[in-house]
């Protein structure tokens, strides 16, 4: 109850217009009771006093009057009548209320008739709820096209869903429904919905038929043996994988070939000898790669692919594995006469014997190396003329770089040896050229990691092999 008053009337009493409202908001109307009458403000009014006013606004414009049978207090309210009115709410917008009451005494000892101002009272009705319908494609797959446009419903009428089926390959639509699982209230397109909720609409698969898989794929070397064991220095690899078949709408096995590749993880392509095909796989595939074909080298990484192709229209499936590098710490070859640190010993050396030390490799206590004649490790090469300088880049690793050049001018070799403590000035330890014809100019550069070398030979310009060698990281 709220009450809403108009301006004192002049006169004995001081009578004014009331109204009395009490609202009661529906889902599709609004209930207005209206009451409506006079309040005395200065004295009370006697027994046989008469009010009576128009009620007005967006009701029905009616005159009404009422006669007092006793006496009313002062500030008591004196009803003259009640009207209760219903209003329907609007689908889409606002509407407006509005009544009036001029309600005055007349009559008996009242002196002033006049209302200076009528009791108002005013409100906007709100439309009918709205309520969002929402279609969820229930699936995180990009070939899904067609959805149906998000629809608005009001409340107490019936919603024609979208009639829009949406696509989705190798999968059929069978139905909406309000549980993405399929367990709740199912609709079909062009369907009423009647509900006064909001809702996500789950789209619901059945799938045409199960593609083929490859799940768990690993590759490990293994050694020559049948059958063959792992050993982390062999140089075949055994490749294992679950292929899981397709089954299509029919319940038909589809049947499927497996080509497994390799190739060192330098290479840019996979070469066409490098290959193992296999014609519809147990599910549990198991093979020996590098019996036949060519070997995997202990120095390099290698990279394997198996590429899965079914028999019927669907896309090639490709995974993706590998095998490291060989760990050696200590290799001696066979033929004695080289030794490999952090890699394999190459065979078959002809001539001196050789050390060889991979570029991962770290000394971490110092070791002295003498009477070699090959320290093979990121070996450049380039050219030279008269007064030209040639550089290669020496990557700083360790505490140390030890540095060997070989210059080949004329068959003349000249080799020195250039050790420099970590932040420290390079210094040449070694000079094993023997020679007096050629003059050489080196220029170390280790802010940018790079050594060069200028040759001079009198006035003749003259091609020159730079072979630079190292060994880094020794300390």
């Amino acid at each position: 109850m709220s009450y809403y008053y108009g301006s004192v009337m002049d006169g004995t009493y001081g009578a004014r217009p009331y109204l009395d409202i009490t609202v009661s908001q529906g889902d599709t109307a609004w209930t207005f009771v209206i009451k409506f009458g006079v309040q005395p403000t200065k004295l009370a009014i006697p027994s046989g006093h008469t009010a009576k006013g128009k009620l007005t606004g967006n009701v029905e414009w009616k005159t009404y009057s009422k006669t007092t049978t006793a006496s009313i207090a002062k500030n008591a309210h004196f009803q003259v009548g009640t009207l209760t009115i219903t209003r329907e709410r609007y689908a889409s917008s606002s509407r407006s209320f509005q009544v009036d009451w001029n309600g005055a005494l007349t009559g008996g000892t009242a002196t002033g008739t006049d209302v200076v101002s009528p009791a108002s009272y005013s409100t906007s009705i709100n439309p009918l709820a709205h309520y969002y319908i929402q279609y969820n494609k229930n699936a995180n797959d990009s070939s899904i096209s067609s959805m149906p446009s998000n629809q608005t419903k009001v409340h107490g009428t019936a919603l024609t869903l979208s009639s829009t089926k949406p696509t989705r390959t190798n999968y059929t639509f069978v139905s909406w429904n309000t549980e993405p699982e399929g367990s709740g209230s199912s609709y079909n397109p062009g369907s009423s919905y009647t509900a006064n909720a909001a809702v996500t609409l789950y789209a619901i698969w059945q799938r045409n038929y199960e593609p083929p898989q490859i799940k768990n794929l690993t590759a490990y070397r293994v050694d020559t043996n049948d059958p063959p064991q792992i050993d982390s220095e062999g140089v075949r690899a055994n490749v294992e994988f679950i292929w899981t078949p397709g089954v299509d709408d029919s319940g038909t096995v589809i049947l499927s070939q497996v080509e497994i590749k390799w190739k060192r993880a330098i290479d840019s392509t996979y070469l066409s000898g490098n290959s193992v095909v296999i014609n519809n796989p147990l599910n549990t595939v198991s093979t020996v790669i590098g019996i036949t074909n060519s070997t995997l080298s202990t120095e390099f990484q290698y990279d394997i692919q198996v590429i899965l192709t079914p028999t019927r229209n669907h896309p090639t499936i490709t995974r993706m594995t590998y095998v490291s590098v060989a760990s050696f710490i200590m290799d001696v070859n066979t033929e004695g006469n080289a030794v490999g640190i952090g890699m394999v010993a190459p065979d078959d050396i002809t001539g001196n014997s050789q050390l060889h030390i991979g570029s991962d490799t770290y000394f971490y206590n110092p070791i002295y190396i003498k009477n070699i004649t090959t320290i093979y490790n990121a070996k450049t090469t380039a050219s030279s003329t008269q007064n030209k300088y040639t550089y290669a880049n020496i990557p700083d690793l360790g505490k140390y770089n030890i540095i060997a050049i070989r210059a080949e001018v004329y068959n003349i070799r000249q080799i020195l040896y250039f050790i420099r403590p970590f932040g420290d000035t390079p210094q040449m330890i070694m000079d094993m050229s023997g020679t007096t014809y050629i003059r050489s100019q080196f220029i170390v550069d280790w802010t940018n990691n790079r050594i060069g070398v200028r040759w001079v030979n009198g006035t003749s310009d003259f091609a020159t092999g730079i072979y630079f060698q190292q060994v880094y990281g020794i300390g």
